[in-house]
């Protein structure tokens, strides 16, 4: 009878919360049926990759998201700079990818891919002749390779390859860009 009143209370209890003590048993579906097909493993996280890392040198396994794209590909839209480069994924703040693919530092003269004002630039150039553009800008900083006609200080646009276009921010030097 103790029992009959415990039960009594829990359901009276139940009925005044709004609660149901009715419950549903269902088997799970077997597990061969419940795989799901539609993972990407090519997707790839941006931040577990450091600035000169590619996906290949992750190890993760995971599928490069470069495959059948071409140069300049954004596989990652959260992140301006992470581009298929030589069909690979990268990210082009590096002295090899500097800005966008194909712009390679002339780290023999000491220049290094740093970020200046809007862009990732070479920086350290004290000659034109010793940037891959053929340009040491002086004007906003100490030697950056721009894409420019350094007697005019004018954009370059055919040194801009592979889908990118020259850019003349105003308040640094023209580089190319994607965006």
């Amino acid at each position: 009878m103790r029992a009959r009143v415990a039960i009594t209370a829990i359901t009276l209890f139940s009925a005044v919360a709004g609660c149901s003590l009715l419950v549903d048993f269902t088997d799970a579906p077997d597990a061969d049926t419940t795989f799901d097909a539609s993972f990407d493993a090519s997707s790839p996280d941006a931040d577990s990759f450091s600035d000169g890392e590619t996906l290949a040198d992750a190890g993760d396994g995971a599928v490069d998201p470069c495959i059948g794209k071409p140069d300049g590909y954004n596989y990652n839209p959260a992140d301006t700079y992470a581009r298929c480069c030589d069909a690979g994924a990268t990210r082009t703040v590096t002295d090899e990818q500097c800005g966008t693919c194909g712009i390679k530092c002339n780290t023999a003269k000491g220049q290094k891919c740093t970020l200046a004002g809007p862009h990732y630039y070479c920086r350290g150039c004290k000659l034109d002749s010793e940037c891959w553009s053929g340009c040491c800008s002086l004007e906003f900083g100490t030697g950056l390779c721009a894409a420019s006609v350094c007697t005019t200080g004018a954009c370059d646009p055919a040194l801009c390859k592979g889908g990118t276009r020259c850019v003349t921010p105003g308040d640094a030097s023209n580089y190319c860009s994607y965006n």
